[in-house]
């Protein structure tokens, strides 16, 4: 009772030095795995999300093949290979300025989150959307957005390594912007349900959110335990 008293005690004390830390983390990872939980379970269940069709449809009225051609080319650029460059250069950048940690972490927010895909996909075996003849072709299953897990992972470790930078906003605004805009050119091509996008984004945050946690977390014990 007393240890548990103890650990109630310093957590309190650790969330009062670093309330933005704690907030966010809150939101960040408790709330999209909240988000992810709930659309994990309906999918488990066999239950259909009621937004879903409505919205594909919805983004379909939209369609011309002008347009198509740009949104090709953008969910290209969200896609596993063009994601797996983008960190393999930030990756070999912070490596060639020595630092070794922040490269491991991108290195793993960016692997670990595409694991989770093959992983989770094969968990869920959800059947892609067949609403109209789509312009790609996806032989994956859907749930949850490989695009949306890969280019989000990539926005989310890319914001932190850069927000105690002063280019931390830009760079956040950025790239979850092109994040978004990934994951909606897969409901505008009809090859995933939205709550496959959503929880390709929640999946993310989890993971990245999580892995700099622990990350945060060590260095701090490791620092405490140094000799003064």
């Amino acid at each position: 009772m007393g240890r548990t008293a103890n650990l109630f005690t310093r957590a309190l004390t650790a969330a009062k030095a670093r309330p933005i830390f704690i907030g966010g983390f809150f939101f960040v990872v408790l709330v999209p795995f909240v988000l992810f939980g709930e659309l994990a379970e309906e999918i488990l269940e066999g239950h259909g999300l009621p937004f879903d069709e409505p919205i594909l449809r919805w983004f379909h009225t939209y369609a011309t093949p002008s347009l198509d051609r740009w949104v090709i080319i953008l969910t290209n650029l969200g896609g596993p290979v063009s994601m797996v460059l983008c960190e393999a250069s930030v990756v070999a950048m912070l490596l060639a300025a020595g630092k070794g940690r922040l490269a491991r972490f991108m290195a793993v927010a960016g692997g670990g989150a595409a694991l989770l895909n093959i992983f989770a996909k094969l968990i869920f075996c959800r059947q892609r959307p067949q609403l109209w003849e789509t312009i790609v072709t996806e032989k994956s299953f859907s749930f949850p957005s490989g695009h949306s897990i890969g280019s989000m992972s990539f926005a989310a470790a890319l914001s932190l390594l850069a927000w105690h930078t002063r280019w931390r906003w830009p760079a956040a605004i950025c790239a979850f912007a092109f994040a978004v805009m990934v994951g909606l050119t897969r409901l505008y091509l009809g090859v995933h349900y939205p709550s496959d996008v959503a929880a390709g984004w929640c999946a993310a945050l989890v993971w990245v959110g999580g892995v700099y946690s622990l990350q945060r977390w060590r260095l701090s014990r490791a620092r405490r335990a140094m000799p003064k």
